[in-house]
């Protein structure tokens, strides 16, 4: 997803518990809705929160030597981003660069199915990637212990790596947030978290289950963040409280489901998975970015950030520790 896409599900997500909240009979019943208003309960933290969210796709801690390698990644983004995937073996196991890809793993660029010129250009460079503990807004202590530490030791080619998935970094992140509050460092904690929502959200994006860098893949993303704005912002008054009132029902429905039974980050990046593989309109092949299927992508992006405040509320969310 975008950046922006990101932050709009998490004000939409703090807007339908608000909803809940005041109207308690259409909210899912397995959700501590009282709680996780608790924690975006007012306009200034919200606020900060669509700003974290959007942070995971700024940070730097993989990092590969200049030249042609650099150049042909910035057409898909920085090497972290090769860290926001994960598999849904709707096509099988993926194989290449002497790697296999299967059910929940992350990206790898020889494996990715669908590359075009880029996979030719890679083969002519040996550049090795390598994971930065030293990379804001999180602590080297931090970090060290983090997927991308362990399984991108530098010891690679770049084309060659098999990164982490992004269940692997909400698990991660979705455990900072406790490191960090148990610190009474609330900043970090909730940096932490909005992170771990981040990669359950980038879940919800057909192309990051399919394991591809190509297939459109960015312009997916942007056609989708420019038809939920229209969705947003482009229907008269009556209508919209139709719009939220489908909304709320199908988020409801979702988080009363799979999504809403996970109990952990690494449970419910699993359940975003199989959520996004049923929309597939074939094993190969991505839905186009239509209304319809935007809708469906950020419904599902928001039932997520709110599970994932559920669980976080299932374990520590006193009002003190919210960021200020």
């Amino acid at each position: 997803m975008e950046k922006a896409h990101h932050a709009l599900a998490v004000r939409d997500a703090a807007a339908l518990v608000k909803r809940w909240a005041e109207n308690p009979l259409e909210a899912p019943q397995g959700i501590n809705v009282s709680a996780v208003a608790d924690a975006i309960r007012d306009d200034n933290s919200a606020r900060r929160l669509e700003r974290l969210v959007k942070a995971a796709d700024e940070i730097r801690d993989l990092r590969v030597s200049r030249g042609l390698t650099s150049a042909v990644m910035e057409r898909f983004g920085n090497p972290t981003c090769f860290q926001h995937f994960a598999y849904c073996g709707s096509m099988g196991d993926l194989a290449g660069g002497g790697k296999v890809a299967r059910m929940y793993d992350g990206y790898c660029w020889d494996c990715d199915p669908f590359m075009q010129w880029p996979g030719r250009i890679a083969d002519l460079s040996q550049a090795r990637i390598r994971h930065h503990p030293d990379s804001k807004p999180f602590d080297p202590e931090f970090l060290k212990w983090s997927p991308g530490a362990r399984m991108v030791a530098g010891g690679e080619a770049w084309d060659d790596q098999k990164y982490p998935s992004a269940i692997d970094l909400a698990e991660f992140y979705g455990g900072g947030f406790f490191r960090y509050l148990s610190r009474g460092d609330r900043d970090k904690a909730f940096a932490s978290l909005m992170f771990a929502v981040h990669m359950l959200q980038d879940l919800c994006v057909p192309h990051h289950v399919l394991g591809t860098v190509d297939l459109g893949h960015a312009a997916h993303e942007r056609k989708a963040l420019a038809r939920w704005r229209e969705i947003r912002r482009g229907l008269p008054r009556k209508t919209r409280r139709l719009t939220w009132s489908r909304l709320s029902l199908e988020a409801r429905e979702m988080l009363d489901g799979d999504i809403g039974s996970a109990t952990g980050f690494r449970e419910l990046g699993e359940a975003a998975v199989r959520a996004t593989a049923l929309r597939l309109p074939a094993p190969d092949r991505a839905p186009s970015p239509t209304r319809a299927e935007t809708w469906k992508m950020t419904r599902q992006a928001i039932a997520c950030a709110i599970k994932a405040f559920d669980l976080i509320a299932a374990g520590l969310m006193p009002r003190q520790t919210l960021p200020a």
